[in-house]
């Protein structure tokens, strides 16, 4: 006999009973009303969320036989919206209160070929309207097309995408999970719910469901993208190559993944192939701020202070909101002496993101420049603060204690940096240059040769082992480190101070003639980006074609650390210039004002006080 028409129950319970009744009649599963009724009263369930229930009512009819046996299914139910009790419902317990059959199958329903169709017809409006920005009206669609078919696993993923794009990411997951349930072998949704992850840095949980996805469908270019993302971060470098490699593979103008490869070769020191796959990436899609970016940050390494500041400054009309653009720009105008405009760039930065470490590691080093030593302490301490696993940090921090003469700091810094991140070569070569400018000559050494043994392709470590062995007087040493700097310098890209200290070698060793022919033929053939007014003063006054007085004129510059700097290496020149010629009194004079200057980062200014003590007028540190 029908059950009674839910008198007694409390308002969540005639709601729950009522689209029980409702949805078992529409989908024929009339003896299950009256079972659901009577399975109710015999366990005293007197609250349900009726949505809880529909889905049980799904997962049933999606999981479940075409036949399913009525006790057993409210049973699954129950158990369900019950987790607390392990509830079981014997047959006499239903027996007087409904007339169905404990064993009379109930025949569940696909929804009709016309309703799937207009399910599919929704997904594909609301995924049109996504396209467009419409998220709003696209997660309406969604919804419509969830409700003629709930287990509709595409829908779901696409809702979890709108969900996503509007910053409801809780919203999004769910969506992906509940895909995921409906449909396990979905890849695009494993895809979707790694981003989350990612988004969430469970780097763990990302890469296992990008690899689920590329185990699914092998054919996911943006799952290979996302996972090498992951395994670029974690330094994978060989991994994250091979996957932004299929990731092209798949798809030749998925300008992300050159990005992405141009990057990881920018990591392995492949400056050409990385810039090469930057300039892709923007001929497939000129409006990409980040390759530009990218790009730009490849081209500092080069010292292209000149490309960096264009590329930064197409980044910034693309995205004014982009803080590592500012970032870069910085960078390039401190190469180029415009410290108060990096100053800028990095404030800028960080004001678009104020956690942003490293433009508070680049505005410590701008700091430094202009004696701002307390503030550079500052930044740098914040920069370590926002990321205790940044080894570079330590280094900055390191060279600024040097500066303030705390050189126990620095130690401390350096081997922190190395304990951090074993492979920097930066943090070898300022130890190095710490323990030979306080008389460790070894191990001095064994640094520069760490750093060259960790990347043989740079030129730093030789040059830093050139300038030890010219300030112990082993000149053809010197040379022959100078030479193999020279080399390393990528082609196309100027070496100015290294042909200056090669003049001066040669010059010491008496070969002037040579060495004044040398330089002249480097400046008559001279490449890259043309050289600054000083550089040219440098050059000009080392090969006799600028007198000694024009040439400590031109150092003077409106801008008090400029100033300084100019004065440093104009007293050094003239110093050595003077000791080639024989007169040491005076030469003793220019290289005590190069050490007046303070700049004591400065080659030159180490240069002079190695002189100094050579002529016997300075102390060993």
């Amino acid at each position: 006999m029908p059950f009674a028409p839910f008198r007694g129950y409390s308002p969540s319970l005639r709601s729950l009973c009522s689209f029980a009744a409702i949805h078992s009649s529409l989908c024929g599963f009339a003896p299950l009303r009256e079972i659901f009724f009577a399975a109710c009263r015999a366990v005293g369930f007197a609250e349900a969320d009726p949505f809880v229930v529909r889905d049980c009512l799904i997962a049933a009819g999606t999981v479940s036989m075409r036949y399913v046996q009525p006790l057993a299914f409210i049973n699954l139910v129950l158990r369900i919206t019950l987790p607390w009790t392990w509830v079981s419902i014997p047959v006499s317990a239903l027996a007087t209160e409904a007339t169905a059959s404990s064993v009379l199958p109930i025949v569940y329903q696909e929804p009709s070929a016309q309703t799937r169709q207009m399910a599919a017809q929704y997904l594909a409006q609301g995924n049109k309207k996504l396209e467009g920005g419409e998220i709003d009206a696209a997660i309406t669609d969604y919804d419509k097309a969830i409700s003629l078919v709930p287990n509709y696993a595409l829908a779901y993923n696409s809702r979890g995408n709108a969900k996503w794009r509007k910053g409801d990411a809780d919203g999004a997951l769910k969506d992906y999970n509940d895909a995921i349930r409906l449909n396990p072998k979905l890849a695009i949704a494993y895809n979707n719910r790694g981003t989350i992850a990612l988004a969430r840095k469970q780097l763990e949980n990302a890469l296992s469901d990008y690899s689920r996805a590329i185990e699914l469908d092998p054919n996911i270019a943006q799952a290979y993208c996302n996972r090498a993302d992951i395994e670029l971060d974690q330094t994978d470098l060989d991994r994250a190559l091979a996957d932004f490699n299929r990731a092209i593979q798949l798809n030749p103008r998925f300008s992300i993944a050159y990005v992405g490869r141009g990057r990881t070769e920018h990591a392995k020191d492949l400056l050409d192939a990385a810039l090469k796959d930057f300039d892709q990436a923007i001929r497939l899609d000129p409006k990409y701020a980040l390759a530009y970016i990218d790009r730009a940050w490849a081209k500092l390494e080069q010292y292209d202070s000149d490309g960096v500041i264009s590329d930064c400054n197409i980044a910034i009309r693309l995205d004014p909101k982009a803080p590592a653009a500012y970032n870069n720009r910085g960078v390039a105008e401190q190469q180029k002496g415009e410290t108060d405009a990096a100053i800028n760039d990095f404030n800028q930065a960080m004001t678009l993101n104020p956690n942003y470490g490293l433009a508070y590691r680049n505005r410590a080093l701008a700091k430094l420049r202009k004696n701002d030593l307390d503030g550079a302490i500052a930044d740098s301490n914040r920069a370590i603060e926002l990321n205790p696993k940044d080894a570079s940090a330590y280094v900055d921090r390191g060279i600024i204690k040097t500066v303030k003469d705390d050189l126990a700091g620095a130690l401390a810094d350096y081997d922190q940096a190395i304990q951090v991140n074993p492979k920097l070569t930066a943090a070898y070569r300022e130890r190095g240059i710490l323990k030979r400018d306080h008389g460790d000559l070894d191990g001095a050494l064994a640094d520069y040769q760490e750093a060259i043994q960790l990347q043989p392709h740079r030129f730093g470590g030789y040059l830093d082992i050139g300038i030890m062995e010219e300030t112990r007087r082993n000149l053809e040493g010197s040379l022959k480190a100078f030479a193999q700097a020279a080399e390393r310098i990528p082609t196309g890209k100027p070496r100015d101070y290294i042909e200056f200290r090669v003049y001066l070698v040669r010059a010491q060793l008496g070969r002037t003639d040579e060495a004044t022919s040398s330089l002249s033929s480097y400046l008559a053939h001279r490449q890259g980006p043309p050289a600054s007014v000083w550089v040219t003063n440098v050059a000009g006054f080392l090969i006799g074609k600028l007198p000694e007085n024009d040439f400590i004129a031109s150092a003077n510059a409106p801008e008090p650390w400029i100033n300084e700097e100019h004065h440093c290496e104009a007293w050094y020149y003239a110093g050595m210039k003077r000791l080639l010629a024989g007169d040491k009194k005076t030469a003793s004079d220019y290289f005590s004002r190069c050490l007046a200057t303070n700049r004591t980062r400065f080659v030159e200014y180490v240069l002079a006080r190695a002189e100094l003590k050579s002529l016997g007028l300075a102390s060993s540190p």
